[in-house]
């Protein structure tokens, strides 16, 4: 009876040992989804209005971690010269490749008067003009749980223009 024991607590021990590292792995990929390669490739004018106009951002992003990965709610400041020109918010879901890029495009609308302050500034500082990103959008580590993902990201027009 007790050599029968033996075998079982031994396999219980080597599953537990198995869950264990199966847990240690999805956990750490589930951390490298908060961690993206970001570059903005374009800031576009679509459409001129009388009092707005509609931009659309261009971001290419890098999935880091070794399984598919899931975006949603996209929720961006948008900054030029440290100016808030617009916000860009998105629901659509976007989905990446273990290690993939993809590239997103999001429109939003920016007023002209907002615009016009930054476009007199711009003529004298040139094509230095920060750009940053501010924001959440959700990534989904695990079937159906989307987790935040904090977005600093900063580049100038020169970079957009030159790159």
């Amino acid at each position: 009876m007790v050599m029968a024991t033996k075998p079982n607590f031994f396999r219980a021990l080597g599953v537990a040992y198995l869950l264990y590292q199966a847990w240690t792995y999805f956990k750490g990929q589930s951390k490298l989804l908060d961690q993206w390669d970001w570059a903005l490739k374009g800031l576009r004018i679509i459409s001129v209005g009388k009092q707005f106009m509609e931009l659309e951002l261009s971001i290419d992003l890098t999935n880091a971690s070794n399984i598919n990965a899931t975006v949603t709610g996209i929720d961006f400041d948008v900054y030029l010269q440290n100016k808030n020109i617009g916000r860009a918010l998105s629901n659509d879901v976007f989905t990446f490749a273990p290690y993939g890029t993809s590239n997103i495009k999001i429109r939003f609308r920016s007023s002209l008067g907002n615009l016009l302050a930054v476009v007199k500034n711009m003529m004298a500082v040139g094509v230095n003009v920060p750009v940053r990103i501010e924001g959440t959008m959700k990534a989904e580590t695990l079937k159906g749980v989307f987790v935040p993902v904090p977005v600093n990201y900063s580049t100038t027009i020169k970079e957009l223009i030159f790159d």
